[in-house]
């Protein structure tokens, strides 16, 4: 490639946002991510050098932690949670699309609503369709010398469902909630999305929401008592995808929250 070629296909995007610096940076010796603590005990882990522009999050409590999606695996990830907390920690996963469950290979188990693609995601994924713009296209910042993109790929990992009582009962935090309890104040349109599934990490509670769209298996997390609501990509600026087929449920109807039946 010439540099001819080379400037074609610099790409343009942001990759500082000014309204970061509002922030408190930590681990600054963290090569491809930007870590900011972004509440008390809650950080964000942003990877500014490609095009998606990835955020997980990680939680800690008192007791236990948790970690929000996992990110594009372009760089380890758990090493980075680890010099922030040693609680024992639980991963959950926005949804399945794989610039959120990439790194989830790091972690003992992930925990995600059930959908049709979940049992076969599991299993990682073939990525050879993205090389060409892995090489050619998405990155403003450079990755680190071991990446190699032409075997880019989202290793297996161990999947837990949200959905399945048996699983969540005990382990990792997770709590029920009494049918009705939690915010009784909520309209009507929204106490639907309530699960009744809840994290609790030890003074910080999370309700766990199922809000299907951008993907049937689409969940957000409410914090209440910090007024904080992690979306995942249901909400966010810019394009919103909703296009994948789907046997289980009315895409457009279900977005754009028709009162029809999922």
């Amino acid at each position: 490639m010439n540099n001819k070629d080379e400037e074609s296909i610099q790409v343009r995007w942001p990759d500082n946002r000014p309204e970061y610096s509002n922030y408190k940076r930590v681990l600054d010796n963290a090569e491809w991510y930007e870590i900011y603590e972004i509440q008390n005990n809650t950080y964000a882990f942003y990877e500014p050098g490609f095009s998606e522009e990835v955020i997980s999050f990680l939680l800690v409590g008192k007791k236990r932690a948790l970690l929000w999606d996992t990110g594009m695996g372009f760089a380890p990830l758990r090493p980075l949670v680890e010099q922030l907390t040693s609680l024992p920690l639980t991963v959950i996963n926005s949804h399945i699309h794989m610039d959120h469950v990439a790194s989830n290979h790091e972690f003992d188990v992930v925990y995600a609503w059930l959908s049709e693609y979940q049992e076969r995601s599991q299993t990682g994924y073939d990525l050879s369709g993205m090389v060409a713009q892995l090489i050619n296209f998405p990155f403003s910042r450079p990755l680190s010398p071991d990446f190699i993109a032409e075997k880019y790929t989202v290793y297996p990992w161990k999947y837990a469902r949200l959905s399945d009582p048996e699983q969540i009962a005990t382990k990792d935090g997770f709590i029920y909630r009494s049918q009705g309890s939690s915010y009784p104040f909520f309209p009507s349109e929204v106490k639907p999305l309530l699960t009744n599934i809840a994290v609790d990490i030890g003074g910080r509670i999370l309700d766990i929401l199922h809000t299907p769209g951008h993907t049937f298996d689409s969940i957000m997390l409410l914090e209440y008592d910090k007024r904080t609501l992690y979306t995942g990509d249901t909400i966010y600026s810019g394009e919103l995808y909703a296009h994948l087929p789907s046997t289980w449920f009315n895409v457009f109807s279900t977005f754009f929250f028709d009162k029809q039946k999922y």
